[in-house]
């Protein structure tokens, strides 16, 4: 679903921030646009540019590590910025100051998008820890205090409507659609049959109004709009 707004990107200056090893970096290069890619972790960013090079892209992709509200890019100089699941690791301060940064960034009528995990629903959130996936035990296991007391990320609202909120109060636009309905049969499944779920999510999510499609979903699309 992601994908759509990655269709039309020939030309365009592209901001993929937290990057990782950058496969969505080369993706975009690969399409036509001219990328700046940012993570926090220099050894991400040493893979990257590896993976530019190995793909000959090394002058389609500018790979910087370090903190993007600290780097002082010029105001205006991006049409797109992406973000790939790194939101949510952030307290919300800090979250705050990245998305102003973003904001300062974009050039006129730019816009962010940005794919993240959602609560929307306390109770199913509860419900779902009681079935133990690959990589994390059942709430009600002996691994379970040991499995939360490892977990990087902070107790913080990751939901929906907070999302919007924050982007009205930093963007002139803030949409955000919330898919994911049979995320969890991806993790059951060991991820086969991946595209088919992709499918049948999308199809499902398309047809149930957002009131009741939110609470049950698991990821969401976040565009913000300058």
């Amino acid at each position: 679903m992601f994908t759509r707004h990655l269709a039309d990107v020939r030309g365009k200056r592209v901001l993929d921030i937290g990057c990782g090893t950058g496969w969505t970096s080369i993706l975009l290069a690969q399409r036509g646009a001219r990328v700046t890619a940012v993570d926090i972790s220099p050894r991400q960013i040493e893979v990257l540019s590896y993976n530019a090079a190995h793909y000959g892209l090394s002058d389609r992709i500018c790979a910087l590590a370090g903190d993007i509200t600290q780097m002082g890019l010029p105001a205006g100089s991006f049409d797109l910025c992406m973000g790939g699941a790194f939101l949510h690791h952030l307290e919300p301060a800090e979250e705050q100051s990245i998305l102003r940064e973003i904001a300062r960034l974009l050039a006129p009528g730019g816009s962010a998008f940005f794919v993240e995990p959602a609560v929307n629903s306390a109770f199913l959130d509860r419900l779902r820890y009681l079935v133990p996936v690959p990589g994390r035990p059942a709430s009600w296991s002996r691994g379970w205090a040991a499995y939360q007391s490892r977990d990087p990320h902070p107790k913080r609202d990751i939901s929906s409507p907070y999302f919007r909120r924050i982007g009205q109060q930093l963007f002139t636009e803030a949409h955000v659609e919330a898919v994911g309905i049979f995320n969890r049969l991806e993790r059951l499944t060991g991820y086969r049959g991946k595209r088919l779920i992709h499918r049948l999510d999308y199809t499902v999510t398309r047809l149930l109004p957002r009131p009741l499609r939110e609470p049950f979903c698991r990821a969401q699309i976040i565009r913000y709009r300058k």
